[in-house]
């Protein structure tokens, strides 16, 4: 009894303390790359709980701002050798597929083989999984909160709301590089990627808005612009303009009309990218300019 106890006390802790620590989005979608090999990213569309899965072969490369070109397989390893865990291939699986990954789920420092990844993830995100998350024996960042929400959701899914996008034949999406000692590696080619990926994870509510947007970089970093347009384009943004403009800083400001200000359309790119809003009496470049 008091063990039992015990452990419902401890359950009850930690599920308040993902509880609160689970941020409120206004995206619409629910991102987690699942640590297996394959590795796939599971979207699941909180409006009519739809999932969609993204299949890919983890000897294929991706880039990393921090550690360079590397295979997924090399960046889940290197990701617990810094002590980030999964976050370092979250996050070069966020930038290639212009889709904001921000939690992960696994079953140790090595991905896991499997020959239906499908399955797997399943298996991890399912109501059987949340003691194991919450005692830390899987490494994960997922909160409480949206992990009972996933598992519940992908509990019921409906079979024409599953949809897999399989890349485990990555010719569609990667390009080819020669290196020093002469092997050839393939990597993920972000413009292939975009033209394979195109639609399928907008919000129809910002699409109708009919926003526009302008993306100007003002920092030294180059090709910010784009990779920021990326992410809106995604998302169903209309971006209009993709430019450098004086340098100013790296934080990120959002201008435009009040009434642009409080659209969906500017809600998501301020959680996206952490904006300052800024308001202004005209804009004449786009209804908002970031």
């Amino acid at each position: 009894m008091k063990f039992a106890a015990a452990l419902m006390v401890l359950v009850c802790a930690g599920a308040a303390f993902f509880f609160l620590r689970a941020p409120r989005s206004i995206l619409h979608r629910v991102n987690v790359m699942v640590g297996s090999s394959p590795v796939s990213v599971w979207s699941w569309d909180k409006r009519d709980r739809s999932f969609t899965v993204i299949v890919l072969p983890a000897d294929i490369a991706a880039d990393n701002s921090g550690y360079g070109r590397y295979s997924l397989e090399a960046l889940w390893k290197l990701g617990f050798i810094d002590k980030k865990e999964g976050l370092v291939l979250a996050r070069s699986l966020s930038d290639a597929l212009a889709l904001p990954i921000g939690w992960y789920i696994g079953e140790g420092d090595q991905l896991t083989p499997t020959t239906n990844p499908q399955v797997t993830g399943r298996n991890l995100i399912s109501p059987g999984g949340i003691v194991p998350m919450l005692l830390g024996r899987r490494p994960a960042n997922i909160p409480l909160g949206i992990y009972l929400s996933l598992a519940w959701a992908l509990h019921r899914v409906r079979p024409d709301g599953f949809r897999v996008v399989d890349l485990t034949d990555a010719s569609p999406v990667v390009a080819s590089e020669t290196l020093p000692d002469g092997t050839v590696r393939q990597f993920l080619d972000t413009q292939r990627i975009d033209v394979v990926l195109a639609g399928k994870f907008e919000d129809e509510a910002i699409r109708a808005e009919g926003i526009t947007v302008g993306v100007y970089n003002t920092t030294a970093t180059p090709f910010l612009g784009t990779h920021a347009a990326r992410f809106l384009s995604g998302q169903g943004v209309l971006v209009v303009a993709v430019a450098n403009s004086e340098p100013q800083g790296a934080e990120c400001t959002l201008e435009g009309r009040e009434s642009a200000l409080k659209t969906k359309t500017a809600k998501v790119i301020v959680e996206l990218f952490a904006c300052r809003l800024t308001p202004t009496a005209s804009q004449d470049r786009a209804d908002l300019v970031v």
